[in-house]
């Protein structure tokens, strides 16, 4: 089933509502960061501009 669909076992069997990890939530803030200084360069700003900012 899972190759059918193309998924890991994992996320297979992952409970549903389950929190998340704390490297998905590190990683949703990061994201929550990027997309705050992208916003606020009115899209000009690329992915070497972001990283250092």
């Amino acid at each position: 089933m899972c190759r059918i669909l193309d998924i890991s076992q994992s996320e297979f069997f992952a409970r549903p509502g389950r929190p998340a990890c704390r490297r998905q939530q590190r990683d949703m803030v990061h994201l929550a960061h990027i997309r705050t200084v992208f916003a606020l360069s009115n899209g000009t700003c690329g992915s070497p501009r972001i990283i250092t900012t």
